[in-house]
């Protein structure tokens, strides 16, 4: 059997767009969410974190776009963040309904050690040729 797209009876899971865009995103997602996690925050946390880094002072419905992050949960994920001292969230100067989030100098040293180094992102998959085809779980990454 083909695992081609152009073969009729070829299985759909490993020719589906989106399944390959997952399984791609989550293999190079693993060692850097190590790598993070290490530094005491969750990947949510990072997101916002990096969010922030380009954008301090955004709203929260700013936030959950780019954080992707639905709005009810980043809203949890910030009271958190806040308590922890890494963020700190004010009312819009212009309409006090609006929560702006900015980060606090306590994120810094935090900041300063989240980026990967080389090592955490030049990855290689081994068997690249099939990582696209191949389940999940049948996906190896190394150096």
């Amino acid at each position: 059997m083909s695992n081609t797209i152009d073969d009729p009876k070829a299985p759909f899971v490993p020719n589906y767009l989106l399944y390959l865009l997952a399984a791609a995103s989550e293999a190079a997602s693993a060692r850097f969410h190590s790598h993070v996690r290490t530094r005491g925050l969750r990947v949510p946390e990072w997101r916002v974190m990096a969010c922030l880094t380009d954008t301090d002072g955004s709203m929260v419905t700013e936030l959950a776009r780019y954080a992707m992050i639905e709005q009810s949960r980043l809203t949890k994920i910030i009271i958190q963040m806040d308590a922890r001292g890494l963020v700190t969230r004010r009312s819009d100067p212009t309409d006090g309904r609006r929560v702006r989030v900015f980060l606090t100098p306590k994120a810094g040293p935090l900041r300063r050690n989240w980026w990967p180094t080389p090592e955490h992102t030049n990855w290689n998959c081994s068997n690249h040729s099939r990582a696209a085809t191949a389940p999940k779980s049948r996906i190896r990454c190394g150096r």
